[in-house]
């Protein structure tokens, strides 16, 4: 859920984890020997990072573009208050860690 997803996909690539796909072909009760772990980050740290990364990357493009003042990052907010995971970079991270089909 965009806490550190980069960093983490490099590092398992080291140890062959780098295909998802592969994971599909182990049955379930397999799957549910292995050991999982999230990641979790300080929550304006990850809003401001989504901003960056939804905002800044596009430019002018995006609706809440303005690097001159707050404007940006504050239309950000209430739109994002006003629609709950209208992107992945800005869902509740307890939304990734749900097993599908919950809620």
């Amino acid at each position: 859920p965009k806490a550190g997803s980069t960093t983490a996909r490099v590092t398992l690539s080291y140890f062959g984890g780098k295909d998802w796909q592969l994971l599909q072909n182990v049955p379930p009760a397999t799957r549910m020997t292995y050991y999982k772990f999230a990641f979790v980050r300080d929550p304006l740290k990850r809003f401001v990072s989504a901003y960056a990364e939804v905002c800044l990357k596009l430019g002018p493009a995006c609706a809440f573009y303005d690097v001159t003042s707050l404007r940006g990052i504050s239309r950000f907010l209430e739109y994002t208050q006003a629609n709950p995971c209208w992107d992945e970079h800005v869902c509740d991270q307890a939304f990734f860690l749900q097993a599908a089909g919950e809620e």
